[in-house]
């Protein structure tokens, strides 16, 4: 016990911190969790999605659907030449007997795939063998995937994948074009194939 001033005992206890925690530390807390928050979307983001894999399909059946609407319109084939690097839309032009390619169309245009990704072609249950566009001479080359003004498509499954690195496996996304005139996408899926 202290002893006061005058002398007498006092029963108050010695000073001590009072009891919580100060806004620094509160701070400082918030901020940890919050790193460990976007660590953990971020991972979930990029083992769970592939983003760029689901634009390119989006793309690419975007493209599909509004070409075979448009053959059907004109009564007119159309068809997609794939290359190892991407995709064009062609045209048949019936005076000449000649595939042309469409230009000055942001959709229909001439398509690059982005660094990464690949793509593979069965047309008609065989598969296709892509070259690079510089291999060869692709201005007069047929598409190997059409679209009939008839309002169908012959049959074609194309695959883009995203290979696997560091022991992860790849990514694929496969679309196939169906004789009824419809495109089935099967959805991203990690596999070995």
């Amino acid at each position: 016990m202290r002893i006061s001033v005058t002398g007498k005992r006092s029963k108050r206890m010695p000073r001590r911190h009072a009891a919580g925690f100060t806004l620094i530390e509160i701070l400082v807390v918030v901020v940890i969790i919050g790193v460990m928050i976007s660590a953990v979307v971020l991972s979930v983001g990029v083992a769970g999605r592939d983003r760029e894999l689901e634009d390119e399909t989006e793309q690419f059946t975007r493209a599909g659907e509004v070409v075979l609407e448009q053959a059907q319109l004109e009564g007119r084939d159309y068809g997609f030449r794939f290359a190892q690097d991407g995709w064009d839309l062609r045209v048949l032009d019936s005076r000449t007997g000649v595939w042309r390619i469409i230009t000055n169309d942001r959709l229909l245009g001439s398509h690059d795939l982005p660094e990464g990704l690949e793509q593979r072609l069965e047309v008609e249950g065989r598969p296709v063998v892509l070259k690079r566009r510089a291999q060869s001479d692709e201005s007069v080359a047929a598409p190997q995937g059409l679209a009939f003004g008839s309002g169908e498509w012959q049959p074609f499954r194309w695959t883009l994948v995203r290979p696997g690195s560091g022991g992860a496996a790849e990514r694929f996304v496969v679309v196939e074009g169906r004789p009824d005139g419809t495109l089935k996408v099967s959805p991203p899926e990690d596999a070995k194939r």
